[in-house]
């Protein structure tokens, strides 16, 4: 939800996180389903919505393949993870227009 409805979203360049310990998270939580994932090509992508004050997750979404070996308490457990582990920050000016910041697109491919 925009503070400002004419302000302009901020750019992916401006939006600070670790994507490499993003991937390490969720391969640390499904490391002995890996092989299994390989095998079915899984794939997950995902997406964050952090908290413009202080850069924490406020929301996480997931999209799998159609097939995917990931069951629900292995989300349970990435999504908490990454809740305790990453924060972003930003730069530039146009994130202090939202509450809400969006960054999508993080694929982790098996």
């Amino acid at each position: 939800m925009p503070k400002d409805p004419y302000g302009y979203p901020p750019n992916r360049k401006d939006i600070h996180f670790d994507i490499d310990k993003v991937k390490e998270i969720v391969n640390d939580v499904l490391a002995d389903k890996k092989k299994d994932l390989q095998e079915n090509k899984d794939r997950i992508n995902i997406s964050f919505d952090f908290l413009q004050e202080g850069g924490s997750i406020e929301s996480i979404s997931y999209s799998f393949n159609s097939n995917t070996l990931i069951n629900l308490k292995d989300i349970a457990k990435i999504d908490r993870e990454l809740k305790k582990t990453i924060k972003a920050t930003f730069t530039g000016n146009e994130y202090k227009n939202f509450f809400l910041i969006s960054y999508g697109g993080v694929s982790i491919i098996y």
